[in-house]
């Protein structure tokens, strides 16, 4: 189990640091009347919308060049943080599901 708890570890501080960047853009738009989990599901997924308007995008749109480009970063790090972790959880199915044969195979 140790070699599936080795991906993981380098995994979590990724995720913990992009968590922190997020709300570090959600303090630094201000706009509150979004709400958390609409802000952060839209920033995950800016073309994935609810059903009406991006509520988010248009508030992106009135924010300086500097924040707008800060986001479109930590989009394509979520997206690559996202990628990497669905490798790991293929990377651990596949060591379980050989686990499991070699079991089978040699007992």
């Amino acid at each position: 189990m140790a070699v599936l708890g080795g991906p993981l570890l380098a995994l979590m501080p990724v995720g913990i640091y992009l968590q922190s960047r997020g709300w570090r853009i959600y303090r630094r738009i201000g706009d509150y009347s979004i709400g958390v989990s609409t802000f952060f599901w839209q920033l995950a997924q800016p073309g994935l919308n609810f059903p009406g308007p991006s509520v988010l995008e248009a508030v992106i749109d009135r924010q300086p060049g500097e924040l707008q480009a800060a986001i479109v970063v930590h989009r394509l790090r979520l997206r690559a943080f996202r990628r990497a972790f669905l490798w790991y959880l293929g990377y651990a199915a596949l060591f379980l599901l050989a686990a499991s044969i070699g079991r089978k195979l040699f007992s």
